[in-house]
């Protein structure tokens, strides 16, 4: 039977699952040691020093993963360690089972986040023939693993309340390096329709924030994806029909929703589900769709 006793010396290391106790969070790191003392080798778990923490790699989105160095800090909850083995035979076995689970860990501490919810505002400019509001709250939702994106506009008009739902689309994401070790994610999409100056359709969006550390599950692991918490972009639609033009300038401000992003995932929802779900959220707050 394992018995229960500070280790002495260590022999090797290897990645576990997290342990708790209580209502205490112990973290995501378990160090396997093997005791050798003379008299045989016992299983034992005592408290690690912070200095003696290895964080795990965080989870990734994708490729965010790349050139993300956030992690949540270990040290902070405390962690235990498994020391030693009851025996060569056992200690074989118990050495691959806990290889098992924490290649199991591994993997799911990697899963991509399905949606990141946002909100934020838009600022407009238009000409006259155009006349868009000059400003919306927005909602926009993000899938940076299927590169897909969907927004709900509010504003009002003639004292009405009104939502603009959009269908998910198609979009690129990308990191890029900053200084200091940090990176930055962008986000953009480009239409061009036709071939003359009498009919056409130039439009484009251009996205971009700072990465960070997101929760976007209540999951014990797996539970974080690098992407910005703050995101500022442009808009354009400039356009002609029968020789008569018009232009459409947005510039948007938009923050990380991770209450809504949280249980939107824990609820395994697609980006059309949550935008159903804020249409109808903000249907019973009196916004409706504009007449056709």
């Amino acid at each position: 039977m394992a018995l229960l006793r500070p280790s002495r010396r260590r022999h090797r290391a290897l990645y576990g699952t997290t342990l708790a106790s209580g209502s205490e969070n112990l973290g995501t790191i378990v160090r396997l040691t093997k005791n050798v003392a003379s008299r045989g080798s016992r299983i034992s778990l005592s408290r690690t020093n912070s200095s003696e923490i290895l964080a795990l790699p965080p989870p990734f989105l994708g490729s965010f993963a790349r050139n993300s160095s956030s992690s949540p800090a270990p040290a902070a909850y405390g962690c235990w360690r498994i020391v030693g083995a009851t025996g060569r035979a056992h200690d074989r076995e118990d050495m691959k089972t806990l290889a098992v689970l924490a290649s199991l860990l591994f993997l799911t501490a990697q899963s991509p986040a399905k949606v990141l919810i946002f909100k934020g505002t838009i600022r407009t400019k238009s000409d006259t023939s155009t006349a868009f509001p000059k400003f919306f709250n927005l909602f926009q939702v993000f899938d940076p693993d299927t590169s897909v994106t969907a927004t709900v506009a509010t504003f009002q008009k003639d004292a009405k309340k009104l939502q603009l739902p959009s269908l998910p689309s198609d979009i690129r994401f990308a990191q890029a390096p900053l200084p200091d070790g940090k990176s930055a994610t962008t986000i953009s999409l480009v239409i061009e329709n036709g071939a003359s100056n009498e009919f056409f359709q130039n439009a484009g969006l251009h996205f971009r924030g700072v990465n960070k550390a997101l929760r976007f599950s209540s999951a014990f692991v797996g539970n974080s994806v690098s992407f910005p918490r703050l995101i500022t972009g442009t808009l354009f639609n400039d356009q002609a029909f029968n020789g008569d033009g018009s232009f459409v300038e947005q510039k948007t401000l938009l923050t990380y929703q991770e209450s809504r992003t949280i249980a939107a995932n824990d609820a395994n929802q697609t980006v059309q589900q949550v935008i159903d779900s804020l249409v109808a959220e903000l249907k019973l707050k009196g916004f409706e769709a504009p007449a056709p």
